[in-house]
């Protein structure tokens, strides 16, 4: 990938900036791609663009490539963890999963941070391209590849009728997942009327006198 993207860095530093012109092209373009790219070029190369400097990355969309190195950079350790020790890897894993999300609790609240990670004014935040705001999915998928791996033979009986999941599991798995599909919709559809029964209760505590 290294080859792609300086090839790419040099085609916006040399190339792009003459495709256009304009104030809104100037801003657009030259303040926000040709300039981080000509000022931390390296940070980009050395794929830590999302923690130095990450609001002025060379090629915009690269800090996934971050992210995603970083990443698989650590998956080494928890795989290896897996194999010799993994049920104290398990504690590890759920331990991290949770400080995860509490980490992306406490930044989202401090940062007014929507879910779809656009700030409330507009501007993406420099938390949108940390990988410690990123890495619990992750983590779930390192542990469904591990638990695919370890269900193998099982997987094989339950194809043949010779061993099955309860009904129960199996329904709620759905559920959950049908649940998880429409989140979004659950978020646009309460966040309102959730805020104004807060605020409603806030109200009427405070002039009940239990403010």
């Amino acid at each position: 990938i290294m080859p792609v993207l300086g090839l790419l860095m040099l085609i916006q530093v040399s190339i792009v900036r003459r495709m256009g012109y304009g104030p809104l092209y100037e801003f657009a373009v030259t303040k926000k791609i040709i300039e981080p790219c000509v000022d931390y070029w390296w940070t980009t190369l050395l794929h830590v663009q999302n923690y130095v400097n990450p609001l002025k990355v060379c090629v915009p969309t690269s800090w996934y490539l971050a992210v995603d190195l970083q990443l698989y950079l650590i998956s080494p350790i928890i795989l290896f963890g897996l194999l010799k020790k993994p049920r104290i890897t398990y504690v590890f894993i759920c331990t991290a999963s949770l400080i995860g999300i509490i980490i992306i609790f406490i930044q989202s609240s401090l940062t007014e941070i929507s879910p779809n990670y656009v700030h409330i004014n507009l501007q993406m935040p420099a938390s949108f391209y940390y990988t410690h705001m990123r890495y619990v999915p992750w983590l779930i998928g390192i542990i469904l590849g591990y638990i695919l791996h370890e269900t193998t033979a099982w997987r094989s009986e339950v194809k043949f009728g010779l061993s099955r999941l309860s009904k129960v599991i199996v329904t709620c798995g759905w559920l959950f997942a049908i649940l998880c599909t429409v989140e979004a919709s659950l978020y646009f559809a309460l966040t309102r009327p959730l805020w104004s029964l807060g605020v409603a209760w806030i109200i009427f505590a405070c002039v009940s006198g239990y403010g």
